[in-house]
């Protein structure tokens, strides 16, 4: 888990980092708030999308190594049905 928080951590310094992100809109005339800013950065921004697709990636094999070790159980039944009722002679 202190691995995973590392890598969200990585990504948010990297998305504010980013040269991608850019303050004014592309056919806005007026300055971005910071939370429109950081929307924008969250939806468009390809490296941090690639980031996020990694930790999913990453979390959905720590979920598949664990299950390799949970116990399996399994249950069957049989019925036979004859026509005639079985006698010894």
């Amino acid at each position: 888990m202190k691995t995973l928080k590392k890598q969200k951590t990585k990504i948010i310094l990297l998305a504010l980092l980013s040269p991608s992100v850019s303050v004014f809109g592309q056919q806005q005339k007026h300055l971005l708030s910071f939370d429109q800013a950081m929307q924008m950065m969250l939806v468009q921004n390809p490296a941090l999308l690639h980031q996020k697709e990694e930790i999913r990636q990453k979390e959905f094999e720590i979920k598949s190594k664990k299950e390799l070790h949970l116990p399996t159980v399994s249950v069957s039944t049989t019925a036979v049905i004859m026509s005639e009722q079985l006698s010894i002679e």
